[in-house]
């Protein structure tokens, strides 16, 4: 999907160079530093994060289904 060379080898470097610690997502390109945690690309694009997961949510719901909620559920994660 990537078109121009430029940002071909900007991604590229971001990919090779990204780094991930207990406390920090950073990858190191053209001379700075890149947060890419949760925290901030969510602050990037404007979001809140909901206070529960969903999937966490329904992964917890799954101990007791039943066969016929199977479709519900993954219609509901897709």
């Amino acid at each position: 999907m990537v078109q121009d060379s430029n940002n071909k080898s900007v991604i590229m470097e971001f990919y090779a160079n990204a780094r991930y610690s207990e406390t920090k997502y950073q990858a190191y390109i053209r001379g700075k530093t890149i947060d890419y945690s949760p925290d901030a690309i969510n602050h990037l694009l404007g979001l809140t994060p909901p206070e529960e997961c969903e999937v966490q949510k329904l992964t917890k719901d799954v101990k007791n289904i039943i066969w016929s909620e199977w479709d519900e559920l993954i219609a509901k994660l897709c």
